[in-house]
């Protein structure tokens, strides 16, 4: 019964959960059975953390709000600022403490407190910090922002985190048994060895592992995450969107305009000998993004068949915002009759899909680009009239 509820709460009543949001958050994470709603959540924060980590009412939200975060794959931030956040939210909880001040260093604020202290942030801690990617974080960062605190860390944390740093090849997690016959081994190849030092792997047992690092953002200013999960969906044909932390394909840059240049011949150049590339263009002016889809290469000159072209709009926004998945965008796949013209390639024009539906030629950030629905599903764009690009980019897609 709730789950329906849920399902038809989120169906039919986003804009009201957009309005309200900050205040369904906490109601959601104060139902542990409120799954669906919980998700719907953290997927809303994990592209665009501001929305909570920047709201004057963060300090109070709730430890499983944090955690939940913390656990997500597709928290996209770098990890060094996910601890200082994190380190902010856990002093906030203890006043004893005292107050966190961004503008000193750790070891400042850490040098007057007791051993209280340090034991009351862990116990606060101690359910978030096996979710920070240290792995994320460089040995700098980790030695002067965090190491400060190592009271509050578990024990077995820290030394995983810290044998990391030293040697991170040399780490092979076993269980207890294997442990024993690795060290005797060990000993005895060292005792052959006369007890010079040893290139034997060392083998270490931890209770809680470090977690893999998140995912990188995309290489682009066009596009976000969120984007590309969607288009992935697409590429594979799937009814939803996939999760941020499950995309399949890894969006390798080959072509962007304003570090690379506007022209046909800057394309092909750069792009000629890949398949597989998804291209999207940001309109000047407007903000719109125009984008298609080539499972072929760019080769050649002449029309090329395929049925798994597609092309696609989104509404003006820039790579760092998050949109709207249910009606910000269109999909325009090519028309089965028309699938020997799917793809058009030649070496004066940049990409082109049926000819007219999405094309560029000449000098994209000079009115050389047109939406004209011809020979795919949808018009992706209601006006045929010329447009500029004022950014422009290519990637391959390459599977994970």
């Amino acid at each position: 019964m709730i789950s329906y509820v849920e399902d038809q709460f989120l169906l039919h009543h986003s804009s009201y959960l957009n309005e309200n949001f900050s205040e369904i958050l906490n109601i959601a994470f104060k139902r542990e059975l409120w799954k669906k709603l919980q998700t719907y959540c953290l997927d809303q924060i994990c592209p665009n953390p501001s929305i909570i980590f920047a709201s004057p009412n963060f300090l109070s939200c709730s430890e499983a709000i944090l955690s939940g975060l913390l656990q997500r794959d597709d928290l996209i931030m770098k990890e060094i600022e996910i601890w200082d956040i994190l380190l902010k939210w856990g002093i906030n909880q203890e006043p004893s403490i005292g107050e966190y001040h961004e503008e000193k260093m750790i070891n400042e604020i850490v040098d007057k407190w007791s051993d209280k202290d340090f034991e009351s942030l862990k116990e606060r801690l101690k359910n978030c910090i096996p979710y920070i990617r240290f792995s994320d974080i460089s040995p700098e960062d980790f030695f002067v922002r965090i190491r400060p605190l190592k009271k509050i860390f578990p024990d077995d944390v820290y030394e995983e985190v810290l044998w990391k740093y030293v040697n991170p090849k040399n780490v092979i997690f076993v269980n207890k048994r294997e442990k024993e016959t690795q060290q005797e081994e060990t000993l005895n190849f060292n005792a052959r060895n006369n007890d010079k030092e040893s290139s034997f792997p060392y083998l270490i047992n931890y209770r809680n592992s470090l977690q893999p690092s998140r995912p990188s953002p995309i290489d682009s200013s066009i596009i976000n995450l969120k984007h590309a999960a969607l288009i992935s969906s697409w590429v594979d044909r799937l009814s939803h969107p996939y999760r941020l932390a499950s995309i399949p394909y890894q969006f390798r840059l080959l072509l962007r305009s304003t570090r690379d240049g506007f022209t046909a011949a800057e394309f092909h150049k750069k792009c000629d000998s890949f398949d597989k590339t998804v291209t999207v263009l940001r309109v000047k002016g407007t903000k719109e993004i125009f984008g298609g889809y080539n499972p072929l290469n760019w080769n050649g000159s002449g029309y090329k068949s395929t049925s798994e072209s597609f092309i696609f709009s989104f509404e003006g926004t820039t790579g760092r915002n998050s949109f709207d998945l249910k009606n910000g965008f269109k999909l325009s796949r090519v028309r089965n009759n028309q699938i020997d013209h799917a793809i058009y390639s030649y070496a004066n024009c940049g990409p082109q899909w049926g000819g007219n539906d999405l094309r560029a030629w000449g000098s994209f950030n000079a009115d050389c680009c047109q939406c004209v629905h011809l020979r795919y599903e949808e018009a992706i764009r209601n006006n045929p009239d010329l447009f500029s690009a004022e950014e422009f980019e290519v990637f391959q897609l390459v599977k994970k």
